[in-house]
């Protein structure tokens, strides 16, 4: 159906976008950059996915892959001069379950400082440390009890006892 050159030019968008969207952590990285910019690109992105969606009905398919190369590419780029900063390599993003909130988790205070610039405004974002200090001594005593008994506890979730609870 397609042809090997056209096959290869796939790959390495696909290989593009997966990068860009790891490294800077969202799943639509144009989404970061100016507003014009991000109408150039997804321009371009309807009449790439319409070429590859109607082969048979694309007379410059080739073109069309190489120019989306070349639009990943240049969002690269744009990414970099508009200053927009790919996340520290220990960054994790999750989902709160309970809230359904995205949070970034940073290994430590540098990297939080990077997250918290860029995605602050729309996302919850804390340090590894901040989390293991949210939990309190004695259930952080039991789960390393059970893990020097050769167990593996997870805590799955955690509520601090209240007052109530303890002249239970």
């Amino acid at each position: 159906m397609y042809s090997e050159s056209v096959i290869e030019i796939i790959k390495d968008i696909n290989q593009l976008e997966r990068q860009l969207v790891t490294d800077f952590g969202v799943d639509e990285p144009v989404r970061l950059v100016n507003t014009e910019f991000q109408k150039r690109f997804k321009l371009a992105q309807t009449k790439y996915s319409l070429a590859l969606s109607f082969p048979d009905k694309s007379r410059d398919l080739g073109k069309m892959t190489s120019m989306m190369l070349r639009a990943w590419t240049s969002l690269k780029d744009q990414l970099l001069k508009e200053g927009v900063m790919p996340l520290p390599v220990d960054t994790w993003k999750l989902i709160h379950q309970e809230t359904d909130r995205e949070v970034f988790v940073c290994k430590d205070e540098a990297g939080k400082k990077n997250v918290q610039k860029q995605f602050g405004k729309y996302s919850i974002v804390v340090s590894a440390d901040e989390l293991l200090n949210m939990i309190d001594v004695h259930t952080f005593k039991q789960f390393v009890t059970l893990t020097k008994q050769g167990l593996l506890p997870t805590i799955l979730s955690y509520k601090p006892n209240t007052d109530e609870q303890k002249e239970m």
